[in-house]
């Protein structure tokens, strides 16, 4: 007490420091927001990638090993081979299936349906005629005419393309021959014979908005060329 009066406590805040105190804390929550936010984006950023990466790579593995059988033919008697070659579409058969339990003895070795027969001078067996095209290219020039698309497979010759890799915005083979030679498509006729590797090409896509650079979706694409090793072996 000084003078006979008591000495009002002069701590605390001004209204000032308060408004102060409270911008910088919704700039700081602001910014740290921020970063969670970009965090977020770029671990969907991550996935996408993966994702569309695995699923393209996958698409590619099984049909590299489907066309490099195009043509297998051991007996000589399936006439296996490529039947269509365009740009956007490939149709080939192979025999690879059968022999193995068809009461035939396919390698001549004395032994009926040894497992070494895996042919039987057929293509009618599962898998051994294959087709591959776009699932929504109406017109045929290997690009998605709208989504959903994929890459369709089709065996037998019927019953409907089945989708084996989706978001697939184009489709590109390139027909080659002996000599390393890009052959003009379609191929057609005899020179379906003269067709010895297939160079193939698979545009992936995501819409997610995320991966969106503007208006346009990030894409990413797989090239391969795809040796037929058994085309041209009787010739």
């Amino acid at each position: 007490m000084i003078g006979g009066r008591m000495k009002k406590n002069q701590n605390g805040f001004t209204l000032i420091e308060l408004m102060v105190a409270m911008a910088v804390a919704s700039i700081m929550m602001a910014v740290i927001y921020a970063s969670y936010q970009s965090q977020i984006q770029s671990r969907i950023s991550q996935q996408e990638t993966v994702n569309m990466n695995q699923n393209l790579r996958a698409a590619m593995i099984l049909l590299e090993r489907e066309v490099r059988l195009a043509g297998t033919d051991p007996t000589g008697n399936a006439g296996a081979g490529i039947i269509e070659a365009r740009s956007d579409y490939i149709h080939f058969t192979r025999d690879i299936d059968g022999g193995e339990s068809d009461s035939i003895d396919n390698d001549h070795d004395g032994t009926v349906d040894d497992p070494d027969e895996w042919y039987n001078g057929s293509t009618s067996d599962r898998d051994e005629e294959i087709e591959y095209k776009l699932t929504n290219d109406a017109n045929n020039d290997g690009v998605a005419d709208s989504f959903p698309c994929g890459l369709g497979r089709q065996v037998g010759g019927g019953g409907g393309f089945s989708i084996v890799a989706e978001n697939i915005e184009s489709l590109n083979f390139v027909y080659l021959d002996a000599s390393g030679n890009i052959m003009a498509s379609p191929v057609t006729g005899s020179a379906l014979d003269d067709i010895r590797s297939v160079r193939v090409t698979i545009t992936a896509r995501t819409n997610n908005p995320v991966m969106m650079r503007g208006s346009q979706p990030r894409q990413l694409q797989l090239t391969t060329e795809i040796r037929c090793r058994d085309l041209g072996l009787s010739s």
